[in-house]
C-alpha cells in the first residue's frame, strides 16, 4: 500500500513526521508545489500510480474533508481516511517560521490593502490606534499580516514591524508599497537581542505572540524587549473568554485549529512586574472577535451574543484579548 498525504499544510507536515517520510509516497495539494523534507508535492492529476487500489490517502484538511473525499472517489481512488495528529502534534507545539509563513503570506495582500483603505480594523488594531497618537514611534513584534502596523502608519504613526517569517515581512513590504506608507521592516528572531538602541520606540507591542511561549519564556521576552521602548503593550488570548475557549476547543477536536500551541492567560500582571515593568494595568478587548471562534448558529454563540446585546454596559472580562500595559523604569 502506498501512503499519500492529501494537504501540504502544517498538519500535513506533522503527518509526514508522525508516519515517517520513508513510508510516504508523496503529498497531493491543490496549490503548493515543491517538496517538504525531500517528499514531493504534486497535484492529484499528476499522481502516477499503476494501481489506484494500492494507494491510501490521509486527508489532513478536516474543513474540506467531504469535498476531498468526493474528488478522490470520482478519480477512482477507494482508500482514504481523515488524519488526526498524534499527541505532540500541531496543537501542542509552537509553529515554526515556515508554518507561520503558510498562514501569513502574499495570498492575503488584496484583503489587507482593502481593509486598510476602508479603515476596517480588528479590535487589537483599534486598541493600538487608541493608545497611540500621531508621531509616536511604534514597534510591532511578530507582525504576522502586518495589518495593525499598516493601520497605524496610515494614521501618522512612525512604524517598525519585525517577524521571523520572511513571508510575513514580504507581505507587509508589498502592502506598504502599494498603499504608499512609510513602514520599516526587519526579518529577525525576537527571541534574541533586538537590533535597536535603548528607548528607540514610544510603544512596543505584540498581538498574538506571547501565548505561544511558556511562562518563563514570556517573562524573558518581556525583559528583553523593554529596553527598546517606553511603553509595553501585550495582547494575547484571554483565558476567561468563554466563547474563545469553547471555540478553540471545538476546532482542536475537529482538527481545524491552525495556530499550534496557544496558551491563553487570565492575567499577565505578575509577569510584567517580574520582567521589570511598572505601572501595570490590564483589561480585555474584542467581544465580537471572541464570538468568531464559534460556529455562527452554535447555541453558545447565540446565547452570548444575545446577552451582550442586552447588557452593553459591561463585558464581564469576556473580550477575546487580554490587554496588559506597563512602562519601562526611567
Amino acid at each position: 500500500m502506498k501512503i499519500v498525504i492529501y494537504g501540504a499544510g502544517s498538519l500535513g507536515e506533522q503527518a509526514l513526521y508522525d508516519i515517517g517520510k520513508g513510508n510516504v509516497l508523496c503529498f497531493v495539494d491543490k496549490i503548493k508545489i515543491g517538496t517538504i523534507d525531500g517528499c514531493t508535492i504534486c497535484k492529484l492529476s499528476e499522481l502516477k500510480v499503476d494501481n489506484k487500489d494500492e494507494v491510501f490517502f490521509l486527508i489532513t484538511s478536516h474543513k474540506h474533508r467531504h469535498e476531498i473525499a468526493d474528488g478522490l472517489a470520482s478519480e477512482g481512488y477507494r482508500h482514504f481516511c481523515l488524519y488526526t495528529h498524534i499527541q505532540g502534534g500541531t496543537a501542542s507545539q509552537a509553529l515554526n517560521a515556515s508554518q507561520w509563513g503558510e498562514l501569513y503570506n502574499g495570498k492575503m495582500l488584496k484583503q489587507i490593502i482593502a481593509d486598510v483603505q476602508n479603515h476596517r480594523m480588528k479590535s487589537w488594531s483599534s486598541e493600538m490606534l487608541h493608545l497611540t497618537k500621531p508621531g509616536n514611534r511604534v514597534l510591532e513584534i511578530g507582525c504576522g499580516s502586518g495589518a495593525t502596523t499598516l493601520h497605524l502608519a496610515s494614521n501618522q504613526r512612525e512604524c517598525m514591524a519585525i517577524d521571523y517569517s520572511q513571508a510575513s515581512i514580504d507581505l507587509v513590504n508589498k502592502a506598504a508599497e502599494q498603499l504608499g506608507l512609510p513602514v520599516r521592516t526587519k526579518c529577525i528572531d525576537a527571541r534574541k537581542e533586538l537590533p535597536f538602541a535603548d528607548s528607540t520606540f514610544d510603544f512596543v507591542f505584540q498581538a498574538g505572540l506571547l501565548e505561544h511561549f511558556q511562562r518563563e519564556d514570556r517573562v524573558h521576552l518581556l525583559r528583553l524587549w523593554k529596553r527598546v521602548g517606553r511603553i509595553m503593550v501585550s495582547m494575547i488570548p484571554n483565558a476567561n473568554s468563554i466563547a474563545y475557549r469553547a471555540g478553540k476547543y471545538l476546532q482542536e477536536q475537529s482538527g481545524d485549529w491552525e495556530y499550534g500551541m496557544e496558551l491563553p492567560q487570565a492575567t499577565m500582571i505578575d509577569e510584567f512586574y517580574e520582567a521589570g515593568l511598572v505601572n501595570v494595568r490590564e483589561y480585555t478587548i474584542g467581544i465580537k472577535d471572541a464570538m468568531m471562534f464559534l460556529p455562527r448558529e452554535h447555541y453558545l454563540r447565540v446565547a452570548l451574543e444575545k446577552w451582550f446585546t442586552e447588557h452593553r454596559e459591561d463585558t464581564f472580562g469576556q473580550g477575546y484579548l487580554l490587554c496588559t500595559i506597563g512602562e519601562s523604569e526611567a
